[in-house]
């Protein structure tokens, strides 16, 4: 089992690659969008570290009462990949919601890129967080 401070580093890691690369694929977006914006990428990844940090805590909390109930290694990993998925599809369904009007035809690729940041945020660690497996 994982103590609390150890997980809570993981994904503090997780989120700064999630968000970073959100943040990025964002503001790649928003450059094909021609937006005129002096601090362009700056503003995407701000706005995505605030945006994601709850998500990214709820994510951190599943997956440390899984550990507490005795997942862990490989099991522990696929809990934290469905979480992270189920997470990032409703922050992608409440940036489509709330956004739409706003960024236009790239309110799409913009709340697809919040999935796939989630996932490679996670992927980026797996070593870590499958790291007590035990032989079954």
């Amino acid at each position: 089992m994982y103590s609390f401070f150890r997980m809570v580093f993981i994904f503090l890691g997780v989120w700064i690659v999630a968000a970073s690369l959100n943040g990025f694929l964002c503001g790649i977006c928003l450059l094909l969008e021609d937006r005129k914006m002096d601090d362009l990428f700056t503003v995407a990844i701000l706005f995505s570290f605030v945006f994601s940090l709850p998500f990214v805590a709820l994510v951190g909390l599943i997956t440390f009462i899984a550990n507490v109930t005795g997942k862990n290694g490989f099991k522990l990993f696929q809990v934290t990949l469905a979480s992270t998925f189920i997470c990032a599809s409703i922050a992608a369904i409440f940036f489509l919601i709330i956004f739409r009007r706003e960024f236009g035809n790239m309110t799409y690729p913009m709340s697809m890129s919040i999935i796939v940041a989630g996932m490679a945020g996670v992927f980026s660690f797996r070593n870590k967080i499958k790291f007590n497996e035990q032989a079954a």
